[in-house]
C-alpha cells in the first residue's frame, strides 16, 4: 500500500512539473522569458525649444507654467507603435477612461527599435503601418508626437515629453449665425493630413475637410471654428480655404474663399470678421477679415519652426543694433 501511494505521489509531481513548463509559452508557442517591458509615462508638453527672446523673467516663467501641461488632459487617444527596420512589430492603443491612460507599455525582445507615440483627439486610430506616412483623415485634430530610437536590453521606465505637430486656423465670426444654417464645412488645401514621424512634418498634399453641425444653441450667436493641418517642409505654408454654410436641405447659404492663409506649426492663425452679413455664394478674397497670429499656442517642436524663431530673433537683434 505504501509503495502504491509513493508511486501516485511521484506521478502527480511529474505531472505538475510538466504543466509548469508548458505555462512558460504563450498562445503562439513563443517563450516570453526573453522579452523585456518598456513602460512610458507621457507627462507634459515639451518646453525645451521655446523662444523667450525679449521677454521679461516673469513672462518667461508664466509661459513655462502654462505650457507644462499634462498631455492626457488635452487628448482622448494615445497610440504607441514600435518599428524594426521600418516594419511595425507592435502597436498599443489607449482611450481616455482606460486604465493606465497616459502610461502605455509594451513587451519586446531585446534589440533596436524605433518608437512612435501619438496623442490626439481624432475620432479613431490613425493608420500606423508606415512611420513615414501616418495617415489621419477628415476632421483633423490637435496632434502631439514623441519619437525615439531605443536599444532595448532590459525592463525600463521612461518619461516622455511631447510636442505639437499641427497648425491651427481659427475663424471667428463677428456676425451671428442665421437660423437656417444647419452645417458649416471647411474645405482646404496646402497642408497635410498625413505625418512623417521621423521629420515631424506633413508628407502629402492633402485635400482636407472639417464639418461643424449647427444646433439650436449656436444659432443667433457669434461663433469660432478651429481646423487643423500638419505643415509640410519649407518656410511658406499657405492654405486655400473655402468655408460653406448649408441649410438642412444641403443648399448653400453662403460661401467664402480665403487665399494665401499663412500657417506655422504650433501657431494659431486667427481670422475675425463677418461671414454671413452681405455674404454671397463664391465671394472671394480675405476682405473684411482681420488676421492675427497667436504664438501662445506655440511649443516649438521641429526644425522648421526653430528656424523661423531663430530668424525672427536675428531680425530683432539687427533692429536693436541700428538704434
Amino acid at each position: 500500500m505504501k509503495k502504491a501511494c509513493l508511486f501516485l505521489m511521484t506521478l502527480t509531481s511529474l505531472f505538475l512539473t510538466a504543466c509548469q513548463k508548458v505555462a512558460i509559452n504563450d498562445g503562439e508557442g513563443e517563450e516570453t522569458e526573453d522579452k523585456v517591458t518598456l513602460n512610458f509615462h507621457i507627462n507634459q508638453l515639451d518646453n525645451a525649444s521655446l523662444s523667450f527672446y525679449g521677454m521679461s523673467a516673469d513672462t518667461q516663467q508664466q509661459r513655462l507654467s502654462t505650457r507644462s501641461t499634462d498631455i492626457t488632459s488635452l487628448c482622448s487617444r494615445i497610440n504607441l507603435a514600435v518599428y524594426q527596420s521600418g516594419t511595425r512589430v507592435s502597436q498599443v492603443n489607449q482611450e481616455a477612461g482606460d486604465k493606465n491612460f497616459g502610461a502605455p507599455s509594451v513587451s519586446l525582445k531585446p534589440g533596436q527599435y524605433d518608437i512612435v507615440i501619438l496623442a490626439h483627439n481624432y475620432a479613431s486610430n490613425p493608420t500606423l503601418t508606415d512611420p513615414e506616412k501616418i495617415t489621419f483623415g477628415k476632421d483633423l485634430t490637435d496632434i502631439f508626437l514623441w519619437t525615439g530610437n531605443l536599444d532595448v536590453e532590459k525592463d525600463e521606465n521612461r518619461n516622455v515629453s511631447m510636442h505639437r505637430v499641427v497648425a491651427m486656423f481659427r475663424l471667428t465670426t463677428t456676425d451671428t449665425i442665421p437660423s437656417d444654417v444647419a452645417m458649416i464645412r471647411f474645405y482646404y488645401t496646402g497642408g497635410s493630413s498625413s505625418l512623417n514621424a521621423h521629420s515631424g512634418l506633413g508628407c502629402v498634399n492633402s485635400k482636407q475637410t472639417a464639418s461643424f453641425v449647427i444646433d439650436k444653441s449656436k444659432k443667433g450667436q457669434t461663433a469660432s471654428f478651429d481646423v487643423f493641418t500638419i505643415p509640410k517642409a519649407g518656410d511658406d505654408n499657405l492654405l486655400k480655404i473655402t468655408v460653406t454654410a448649408y441649410d438642412a436641405s444641403n443648399n448653400i447659404i453662403v460661401e467664402k474663399n480665403f487665399t494665401d492663409v499663412p500657417v506655422k506649426c504650433n501657431q494659431i492663425t486667427h481670422y475675425t470678421g463677418k461671414l454671413f452679413d452681405g455674404g454671397e455664394v463664391g465671394s472671394s478674397d480675405n476682405v473684411g477679415f482681420h488676421l492675427t497670429t497667436d504664438d501662445e499656442w506655440s511649443i516649438v517642436g521641429k526644425d522648421e519652426a526653430k528656424r523661423f524663431f531663430q530668424t525672427y530673433e536675428s531680425h530683432c537683434r539687427q533692429v536693436e543694433s541700428r538704434r
